[in-house]
C-alpha cells in the first residue's frame, strides 16, 4: 500500500511557493504552518507543496520533516477540495 504522491499536484517550482505566500489564508499549530489558497481564477489546479526551513536543522531533518508532511497529506487527500492549493511547512516543534 506504498502510494506516492502524483508529481503533477506536487509544487517544485518558486514561483507556485511565492503565489501562495501571498495570497494564502494561513493557518497554524505548534507542529505546522498550513497555506490554503481557494483558486477559482488561479493558473494552478489542486497542488500541495512541502517545505522545512533551515532552522529546523541539518538537511536530513528537514527531509524527515518533509517526510512527514507527504505522509499527512497522503492520508488525509481525501478530505482535500478539489480547487485548493496547499502548503504545509514544518515548525521546529515538529523536529522534538
Amino acid at each position: 500500500m506504498n502510494q506516492k504522491l502524483n508529481k503533477k499536484i506536487v509544487m517544485q517550482y518558486n514561483e507556485e511557493f511565492q503565489a501562495i505566500y501571498k495570497k494564502s489564508r494561513v493557518f497554524t499549530n505548534r507542529y505546522i504552518v498550513m497555506h490554503v489558497e481557494y483558486n477559482s481564477r488561479n493558473r494552478f489546479n489542486h497542488r500541495v507543496g512541502f517545505a522545512a526551513g533551515k532552522k529546523l536543522g541539518n538537511a536530513v531533518m528537514r527531509n524527515r520533516i518533509k517526510r512527514i508532511l507527504r505522509e499527512v497529506y497522503r492520508k488525509n487527500k481525501i478530505n482535500v477540495k478539489a480547487d485548493c492549493c496547499i502548503l504545509l511547512v514544518g515548525r521546529i516543534g515538529a523536529v522534538q
